[in-house]
């Protein structure tokens, strides 16, 4: 049995992390730009994790259409 290379464990789990702060970041953009639209809406991520940031990019891009 081979040893994990250490430094592919600590790029994937550093884009790992990239990634997670990059959703938390476009949610709170989201919200921010829901509650000035009053745009009341709920969130179901896709069921793969590639898919989520187009997904949010999305919904941003749907409410910046209701800010007048």
């Amino acid at each position: 049995m081979t040893m994990p290379n250490v430094d592919h464990i600590k790029q994937v789990l550093s884009d790992e992390l990239k990634t997670d702060q990059t959703i938390k970041k476009l949610e709170a953009v989201l919200d921010f730009l829901c509650k000035m639209t009053d745009r009341d809406i709920t969130i179901f991520y896709p069921t793969k994790q590639s898919e989520i940031i187009p997904y949010l990019k999305k919904e941003i891009n749907k409410t910046l259409e209701l800010v007048k």
